[in-house]
């Protein structure tokens, strides 16, 4: 499990891509799982208010796995897919426990613990995209600015979906 982390420490850092996991889909599986339920720890502790946060989790993971599919598919690189998938849950678990400290000092704290916390979320959000940029900079054999491009269009309709069906 240590080796699992450094990996995806690794790719978190930038200095590894998705092609250093095996492809396998029981790593998938638990990484997949690990992943909802940091998700759910977070959200749970960040945002108290938001309602079926199982609901929300799943429609988040749901719909990475469906638009990292679509744009294998279009680029014919599906057989990527395990990899850049368990590349992105695994380093969102890395970036979500990244996360609990900011989620605590904004439930908790007062003042300027609150906009450090926000702050702290920021900083996870903005990495995350290039995370995304990277794994699919690898995936896709790009360039790092189509990817990062293509990372941030990525977010950005996560973001409308989610605020669309009231989810994020």
């Amino acid at each position: 499990m240590t080796a699992l982390f450094r990996v995806l420490f690794e790719i978190a850092s930038l200095r590894s891509g998705p092609q250093v996991l095996p492809a396998s889909t029981l790593l998938f599986g638990l990484v997949a799982g690990g992943y909802l339920l940091a998700k759910l720890v977070v959200l749970t502790l960040a945002s108290p208010d938001v309602p079926r946060p199982l609901l929300v989790a799943g429609f988040d993971l749901a719909l990475d796995a469906a638009v990292l599919w679509a744009i294998l598919r279009l680029a014919d690189r599906q057989a990527r897919f395990v990899q850049s998938l368990t590349a992105l849950y695994g380093v969102g678990i890395l970036l979500n426990a990244a996360l609990l400290p900011g989620a605590l000092l904004a439930r908790h704290g007062g003042g300027p613990l609150v906009t450090l916390g926000l702050l702290l979320a920021l900083v996870v959000f903005a990495w995350s995209i290039v995370v995304i940029g990277h794994v699919l900079r690898h995936a896709l054999e790009l360039g790092a600015a189509p990817a990062l491009a293509l990372a941030v269009g990525w977010t950005l309709l996560s973001v409308f979906i989610g605020q669309s069906l009231g989810a994020s």
